[in-house]
């Protein structure tokens, strides 16, 4: 299960934040599942003198990690080899919803004939709009009607955010009692609060940024035997320990980072607490 969370700090601003968390029935979770992503897509405008569209878009889920994971690699191959003829069809983000959302329709009805409800889930897509120029965001999920199951692709505000999967009930209602609190802190708090034990793990998340969707790692923290130790966490990963684990000199990876608790680190500096680092 997940908490994922997408708000606007602009009308050019969007991010995507979720935890980590993969349950797997029974067994122990797993605190390391990529649930937001990045998809490229190339929509080529057939006619006379052909163009065509390239940007990349997010992605996240919330739910069955299989169906996620299979309707991510599908839409990985598939969106960057969209033809379409311009006067019939706009290369819209709505356009390319519509495709995420065929795929993944297709998808969930067959993982969930073998899982049941364990194989359903839900999505949030976002991104740059050639044809309307500028940020939208779509939540796409199944919704159980008079007439049976049906797969609903809505376009959402920019102007509130948004709580997708298990935890999103307690991240509202968390938000909303405490206005002032960050959403990085409201997901954190969730993470932390065993009586939503299906949300968990470190943070990941995603930021737009013009035509592009980008991950990003995050600087974090906790305290522990009384001081506070920074860590800088890629989708869960220590970067920097990997570097040293490899032995391997001039090595790197370009990874950027988040600082949304940065406040809160310097507060515990000012209040005379030690730091350290964490490789």
């Amino acid at each position: 299960m997940t908490l994922c969370i997408a708000w606007a700090d602009s009308e050019d601003e969007l991010y995507f934040a979720a935890d980590s968390r993969l349950t797997l029935g029974n067994s122990p979770a797993i605190d390391s599942c990529a649930k937001i992503v990045r998809l490229p897509v190339r929509i080529r405008l057939l006619g006379t003198e052909s163009s065509s569209y390239e940007w990349t878009i997010g992605l996240a889920f919330a739910g069955s990690f299989i169906t996620a994971y299979t309707v991510r690699e599908i839409l990985l191959e598939l969106l960057p080899l969209t033809q379409v003829v311009e006067e019939h069809v706009k290369p819209s983000l709505q356009f390319v919803v519509s495709v995420i959302a065929r795929v993944f329709e297709d998808v969930c009805r067959e993982v969930t004939e073998s899982l049941f409800e364990a194989g359903s889930a839900e999505l949030l897509v976002g991104g740059y709009c050639p044809v309307e120029e500028h940020l939208r965001l779509f939540h796409i999920a199944p919704q159980r009607l008079a007439d049976g199951i049906k797969f609903l692709s809505v376009e959402k505000s920019l102007e509130t955010p948004l709580f997708i999967g298990s935890g999103a009930a307690a991240a509202s209602n968390l938000a909303a009692n405490v206005p002032n609190r960050s959403l990085p802190a409201v997901l954190r708090d969730i993470i932390r609060d065993n009586d939503v034990p299906t949300v968990g793990g470190p943070i990941q998340i995603g930021k737009f940024e013009g035509q592009d969707f980008k991950i990003f790692g995050i600087q974090d923290y906790e305290i522990r035997d009384g001081q506070v130790v920074v860590q800088y966490l890629y989708r869960g990963v220590k970067v920097r320990r990997l570097v040293e684990d490899l032995g391997i000199p001039y090595a790197h990876f370009a990874t950027s980072y988040l600082a949304p608790f940065l406040h809160d680190i310097d507060k515990l500096v000012e209040e005379g607490n030690l730091v350290k680092t964490e490789q």
